[in-house]
């Protein structure tokens, strides 16, 4: 027999809640394909259910909110730099406005800041999916809403609809009043790491330089000469300038010189020709957070960002968010 765990649902694609899970509910467990076990806020599993999640190939992670210095607090110099950022900003909000700014000492904070941090970045993650979120209190499917730009009704609603007679005043106050953003991982920036790391293993593991042939040595002298610009992209450009030549001889022969303008030469004609939007530097109006109690997550590259959240960030921004862009000026062609 099949029973489900107690307020069990689905949040989203890959993503199922509950509030707890007993015995009788393993059966219907394995049937879901579970790759990951998310505990918020509570004890660890008993032994019993461990060698269940062993033997299903299973992985399980406890995410507590009673003890600041556990793992999952940030280490890590980018989360100390953002805890940092958040404090400025808290203190630019408190000089503007008056207005109340949550902390993690605050009753309020049913679960802390970087518990929250840590849940999401397990939680928004592909390579996690299939995933169950057992949470107690139902916050942070409730903070997930509040990511999705639901609207504050629908979020409460459905907070009350889960947590049944366990609905907490203080629970549906910090759903209103918390702001979410986001920062994504660039796809340069971890190329460029990753590439750094394999060269540094490469040089650990033969314990000299023969891992890094394929460097060049610069001497000191070498940095008063001016660049050196590769020969085929001298080429290139010699083979552009001659067919720009062409061009304006074949314009003028058809063209009245006053009739001729400056689109007429295609893009080399534009000044100002190269473009990046904000897609490309993934800088998006839907990861911004209110002006006040705002909390950052950080999220993988789109490639593990589960779809059903690319789909509603895009649909969102191309509904709500204006398109700009970054131009650089480009004079090799004019």
């Amino acid at each position: 027999m099949l029973v489900p765990p107690a307020n069990f649902g689905i949040a989203e694609e890959g993503i199922y809640r509950c509030s707890k899970i007993e015995t009788l509910n393993l059966s219907f467990l394995e049937t879901l394909n579970l790759r990951t076990v998310i505990f918020v806020g509570g004890q660890e599993p008993s032994k019993f259910f461990q060698e269940f999640f062993e033997r299903c190939y299973v992985q399980w992670f406890v995410v507590r909110t009673a003890n600041v210095s556990s793992n999952m607090a940030p280490v890590n110099a980018s989360a100390l730099k953002t805890s940092q950022d958040e404090k400025s900003i808290k203190t630019s909000n408190a000089l503007v406005s008056d207005s109340y700014e949550l902390s993690d000492n605050d009753d309020l904070m049913i679960l802390k800041s970087y518990s929250l941090k840590r849940t999401f970045e397990l939680l928004l993650n592909t390579s996690n999916h299939n995933t169950i979120l057992v949470d107690k209190t139902s916050i942070v499917v409730g903070i997930l809403r509040k990511l999705q730009k639901w609207n504050i009704v629908s979020i409460i609603n459905e907070y009350r609809l889960f947590a049944t007679k366990n609905a907490n005043y203080f629970a549906e106050t910090l759903l209103e009043m918390i702001n979410v953003r986001i920062v994504q991982e660039e796809e340069e920036k971890l190329g460029l790491q990753h590439l750094e790391d394999l060269q540094i293993d490469e040089t650990r593991q033969t314990g000299d330089l023969r891992g890094c042939s394929n460097w060049e040595v610069v001497h000191e002298s070498d940095l008063n000469e001016p660049p050196r610009i590769p020969a085929h992209l001298l080429r290139i450009l010699e083979a552009v300038r001659k067919d720009n030549k062409e061009l304006d001889a074949t314009i003028d022969l058809e063209v009245p010189l006053m009739a001729k303008s400056q689109s007429d030469l295609g893009i080399f004609g534009n000044r100002y020709r190269l473009a990046f939007n904000k897609k490309e530097r993934a800088d998006y109006d839907f990861y911004r957070g209110g002006k006040h109690n705002i909390i950052t997550f950080h999220l993988p590259r789109d490639p593990l960002l589960p779809r059903w959240f690319i789909r509603q960030r895009d649909l969102w921004e191309n509904e709500n968010a204006k398109e700009h862009h970054n131009f650089y000026k480009e004079s090799i062609f004019v």
